[in-house]
């Protein structure tokens, strides 16, 4: 098992807010709309896409996990926060920058903060052509 590539900074402002910078080298798999039907069709491409993408969600989840337990950090209470990521992906236009964000929110949910509702606002971040495979997620307290 290769052990995962991953750096992580927790500070202060002056202000007292919390801010949080996870960068990992790991694959995100942007989010995929489902149902409870098309996430059991068997053979057909939704039904296959759906259950890859809830097991790319999981993989990530256990990753966050362990980052947060190995570094001794504590996820974020019940507060208003902001949110930026940054995706570097193989080619330009792979996919829109919503659903990878929507896949790293819903990856962080319960681990990183309580819910995804909990973010309230955008800041800088986007998607890159380079080395595929790596993401940076800031988050800090609004």
């Amino acid at each position: 098992v290769t052990p995962l590539d991953y750096s992580l900074k927790e500070v202060f402002d002056d202000a007292g807010s919390r801010h949080l910078i996870i960068k990992a080298t790991m694959a995100v798999m942007p989010y995929v709309r489902q149902t409870r039907t098309t996430r059991w069709r068997q053979g057909h491409a939704s039904g296959v896409r759906a259950r890859a993408y809830n097991e790319s969600r999981a993989a990530l989840r256990d990753a966050l996990t362990g980052i947060m337990l190995a570094e001794g950090i504590s996820p974020f209470p019940a507060v208003k926060l902001g949110m930026a990521s940054k995706f570097v992906m193989p080619k330009a236009n792979v996919t829109d920058l919503g659903n990878y964000e929507k896949a790293l929110e819903d990856a962080c949910n319960g681990i990183v903060f309580p819910d995804d509702r909990w973010i309230w606002k955008r800041g800088e971040g986007g998607k890159e052509v380079g080395q595929p495979g790596r993401f940076t997620l800031k988050l800090w307290e609004y």
